[in-house]
């Protein structure tokens, strides 16, 4: 199916979405759930599962085409960030935890 510019961009802030709230919180006890975190469990298999997979149904070429985006960038940030971390190991910097962890977030942002 021919997708849109527009539609283009609905989709990919759908996705957007979606994939935000399909990630499991830090605080998540993945050995021992509570209730909270079970029925965050029943969620995303009953609803954000199920809007991925009909989604995915409708556009499956643009959909391998935003995974394989995806999968591409997040394999530049993590090279990025391994090459920082030999840089900074190599400088032998001494600044604090704090101003070098934002120094690592400013690199991922666009």
């Amino acid at each position: 199916a021919q997708i849109s510019e527009r539609e283009k961009l609905i989709f990919n802030h759908t996705v957007e979405l979606i994939s935000r709230h399909l990630c499991y919180p830090n605080e998540y006890d993945l050995n021992d759930p509570d209730e909270a975190e079970a029925e965050f469990d029943k969620y995303r298999k009953s609803k954000l599962d199920k809007l991925i997979d009909s989604m995915t149904r409708a556009y499956p070429d643009y959909m391998l085409d935003l995974i394989g985006a995806h999968f591409v960038q997040t394999c530049q940030c993590i090279t990025s960030a391994d090459c920082n971390e030999d840089r900074k190991r190599d400088e032998n910097t001494t600044s604090s935890s704090s101003s070098s962890s934002s120094y690592a977030v400013s690199e991922f942002l666009p």
